[in-house]
């Protein structure tokens, strides 16, 4: 019993940053949290776990390129009928207006040289969108030309932690929804 009275007010003077019965002060819980913070834990590891996590870890990137690699797949497609899309509606507006325009000009010379800057406008839009198509290709190459390299990096970090038995950083591994 005399224990337990000795050890409830040390334990609110703990809870509320006092002073102990030797006139040292005490930590409260802010200042606790605040130190554990700012020292590094470091987890020693086995080299089976070492083996363990190298593979989990490289599983884990092969698994963020071939997401990557999908959402590519989806943009294209997504771009495919997007612009199959303004190419129909184009060609739906440039009919109605060569019907329109046709009906207004009978003769031949005026009619070819309709034909002639349709073709034009026509061969400008495909040009457009190949463009278009070209970028957003080159776009994904350079995207994943840096996710590789930022993943050789983390890599490399990876086996240098774990070469010094040691567990890796957390913020190595590749985060969800890139």
């Amino acid at each position: 019993m005399n224990k337990i009275s000795s050890f409830v007010p040390i334990l609110w003077s703990f809870v509320l940053g006092g002073v102990c019965s030797a006139g040292t002060p005490i930590p409260g819980p802010s200042q606790v949290r605040q130190s554990a913070v700012q020292v590094p834990v470091v987890i020693k590891i086995s080299s089976n776990e070492s083996k363990a996590l190298l593979s989990e870890f490289t599983k884990a990137q092969r698994t963020e390129i071939k997401a990557l690699e999908h959402r590519y797949k989806f943009e294209m497609r997504e771009l495919k009928a997007s612009q199959n899309a303004r190419r129909r509606e184009w060609e739906k507006k440039e009919q109605e207006a060569r019907h329109h325009f046709f009906a207004d000009h009978s003769q031949g010379r005026d009619r070819r040289a309709y034909v002639q800057d349709f073709i034009r406008r026509r061969e400008l839009l495909t040009q457009m969108l190949t463009d278009e198509r070209t970028q957003r290709i080159h776009d994904q190459e350079v995207r994943s030309a840096a996710v590789s390299e930022e993943q050789a990096s983390r890599l490399k970090s990876f086996k240098q932690a774990l070469d010094q038995g040691v567990r890796p950083p957390l913020d190595l591994w590749p985060q969800p929804g890139i």
